[in-house]
């Protein structure tokens, strides 16, 4: 038989939070994927793992970061600085290939 201060604590392992993900996915075409990725990686690589853990790919015309963090707020923070990054490479790719035109 278990004891009722056992139980809690069992209780309160199995609904701890032990991280949050999010994942963005960007169809950006193959191109810009590629650019995109390649622009991000460095920035990726210079991230403290001890608070967050980012991943990132590009397949077929999509972007794709996993993004990994103990708490809410950080995950959404990061959230929101890569969208806006990815937000800002797309429109100075498109910017260049109008200027270019």
């Amino acid at each position: 038989m278990i004891s009722h201060q056992r139980r809690l604590s069992l209780l309160k392992k199995e609904s701890t939070i032990k991280g949050l993900e999010a994942r963005i996915e960007a169809r950006l075409g193959e191109d810009l994927a590629k650019i995109a990725h390649l622009a991000l990686k460095p920035e990726i690589e210079k991230a403290p793992r001890s608070r967050f853990i980012v991943k990132i790919s590009h397949d077929r015309g999509k972007l794709v970061l996993n993004l990994r963090g103990k708490e809410i707020s950080q995950l959404r923070a990061m959230t929101n600085s890569y969208v806006r990054i990815i937000g800002a490479i797309t429109k100075t790719i498109q910017n260049i290939r109008l200027d270019e035109s």
